[in-house]
């Protein structure tokens, strides 16, 4: 009886965050509960999505080359684009959802996602009080309106809902160094680099800077040498079947001539 209350008090605890945080969030997203599209820089998410649903209803399971783009030749559009976000929005479409609405879903995801990674990563690095102060700042941050409302950078703006999960994957690593943390790690850094490669690209430097913070903390400090490379190697390999074709195959592209001309 004592453990099950403990089971039941600790679900309890879960659900009451869970839901505090929703409301904490749902001002950053109320005004886009409706069924129009809004204006922004980037406003292709929604033939994005469409392409890719097409593809995979071709059998395709990650199309990299869509048709109607490039002047109707076709376009390596997933390929060079990171394609999760995009993924994530087609569950909502295969549930149901307007095309429209499973872009909106995604960006209300992103927001709740956002706030319960650093949530969890405050709290568990010192308490459940500054972990909601801290998910509030991290959700009313400027650079999201800004990624949102005026860039639609939908993949940029997904990738700071993962990045939290990426710390905490490292501290629980760091707290206990065994295979599952490992994986979990390998998991969330495998994520972030299929959602924007960009972000993850620092954000690796930054995971060297916390590795290092934990590593003078542990007397095991060669399993957590051994393991914390493990799970960025995994993550790499996880993620290869996209940034390595999207690395090698650039030179056939005028990335560089367009970023450095245009």
């Amino acid at each position: 009886n004592a453990c099950y209350n403990s089971l039941m008090h600790k679900a309890k605890s879960i659900v009451i965050d869970l839901v505090l945080l929703f409301i904490i969030t749902t001002p950053a997203f109320f005004r886009i509960l409706n069924n129009q599209y809004f204006s922004m820089h980037d406003d292709q998410h929604i033939v994005r999505l469409f392409l890719l649903d097409q593809g995979l209803r071709q059998g395709y399971i990650y199309p990299r080359w869509v048709d109607g783009l490039g002047f109707g030749f076709g376009y390596p559009l997933y390929n060079f684009y990171p394609p999760l976000v995009y993924y994530v929005a087609e569950v909502f479409h295969i549930l149901g959802f307007s095309l429209i609405w499973s872009i909106k879903l995604t960006f209300i995801l992103g927001f709740y996602l956002g706030a319960v990674g650093i949530y969890l990563l405050v709290k568990k690095l010192t308490n459940r009080l500054s972990g909601f102060l801290s998910s509030t700042l991290y959700v009313y941050f400027f650079y999201h309106a800004v990624l949102i409302y005026v860039r639609g950078a939908l993949a940029e703006f997904f990738s700071l809902a993962i990045l939290p999960f990426v710390f905490l994957t490292l501290a629980n690593l760091a707290n206990k160094t065994n295979w599952r943390n490992t994986i979990y790690f390998a998991i969330t850094s495998a994520l972030l680099i299929l959602t924007h490669p960009l972000i993850a690209l620092p954000t690796f430097i930054f995971l060297g800077f916390f590795f290092l913070f934990y590593l003078f903390q542990l007397k095991s400090n060669m399993k957590f040498i051994y393991l914390f490379i493990l799970g960025i190697f995994m993550g790499l390999s996880l993620s290869a079947f996209f940034w390595l074709p999207s690395f090698f195959e650039r030179k056939y592209t005028m990335t560089d001539q367009i970023l450095t001309g245009e």
